[in-house]
């Protein structure tokens, strides 16, 4: 029977995780603050506090996304850890037939490697890993390249090379997930810039490929909301079942650009009198009230949450 992602990774700890994860977890945490790694993490302790996070934020991503003209068959993880954004990816795709881990750390692709075998799904535990330097840009072609929370780790400097070396490899959608600080987005922001001038259509979150109005101390980001493991609450001694996971993200693919509609990038203020949005599109960033003597388009827009795209209302 195969196996959920979160189940994947309980089933990983109990059978390899020894010792009390909470230390070490709170090391990684600290790490990660500072602008550090996750080249040295403790494997138990990323399985049990991020990878749940990795996979959330790239699932979201995705969702955000319209779906690509032609069914992508092939899919390559770029600084794959445990292979969160491959299980994101084929819930988004399921026609995906073959997946490639690239990663730098051997042990990370041994534990991708495990988890893909624990799994019981074929195109995982058929998937293959390569171990190479991600600078160097010597990536296999693929339908969709993802890389997730990798740009964030490398120096800055280096974000367009290794930004249009993703590209060149994806055949036709390239993924780029980051963590939901003012530093992520500056690494998204780059990447938006260089997909752009190399052709690239923007699929999300963007609706539209003019300059980002977006402007500083402003960052873009989103949030997903995880329900929290016993072994997550224990790693992070948390009292509360859930944790919320900021992220910023691009996907870009080769197809034609899109000019309609907005996306909500803050969430939706709703009182007795109007529902507010702020919303970004091709005219830039947007304030819209929405009152609530307009039934109709009030009820509507009050549903909306942060992220969602918005195509307009009757009012």
């Amino acid at each position: 029977m195969n196996k959920s992602f979160l189940e994947t990774l309980q089933y990983w700890l109990r059978n390899r995780a020894h010792g009390s994860l909470q230390s070490k977890t709170v090391a990684l945490a600290k790490s990660y603050r500072g602008g550090g790694s996750s080249a040295h993490a403790d494997m138990a302790a990323y399985v049990a506090s991020r990878a749940p996070a990795t996979y959330s934020a790239v699932s979201k991503a995705l969702s955000m996304a319209h779906q690509l003209e032609e069914a992508p068959r092939t899919l390559l993880d770029v600084g794959a850890g445990a292979g969160s954004a491959t299980w994101a990816a084929l819930n988004t795709w399921p026609s995906i037939e073959a997946a490639t881990f690239f990663d730098s750390n051997p042990i990370f692709l041994e534990l991708a490697r495990e988890l893909a075998v624990y799994s019981g799904r074929r195109e995982l535990v058929s998937s293959t890993q390569i171990q190479g330097d991600i600078q160097r840009g010597d990536f296999p072609a693929c339908h969709v390249v993802v890389a997730s929370y990798v740009l964030a780790e490398l120096p800055e400097t280096t974000t367009t090379e290794i930004v249009c070396n993703l590209w060149r490899a994806s055949q036709q959608c390239l993924v780029l997930v980051e963590p939901g600080t003012p530093a992520g987005f500056t690494r998204i922001r780059s990447a938006r810039e260089a997909l752009i001038r190399a052709g690239a259509a923007i699929a999300a979150p963007c609706t539209h490929a003019n300059t980002c109005p977006i402007v500083t101390p402003d960052w873009c980001h989103f949030k997903v909301r995880l329900s929290r493991t016993r072994e997550h609450m224990h790693a992070k001694s948390a009292s509360v079942p859930y944790e919320d996971e900021p992220f910023s993200f691009l996907i870009a693919h080769r197809g034609q650009q899109q000019t309609d509609g907005a996306r909500i990038l803050a969430p939706v203020k709703v009182t007795k009198s109007a529902a507010s949005l702020r919303l970004c599109s091709h005219e830039g960033i947007q304030e819209l009230a929405i009152a609530s003597r307009n039934k109709n388009a009030f009820k509507r827009v009050k549903k909306l949450n942060w992220g969602d795209f918005y195509e307009g209302v009757e009012t």
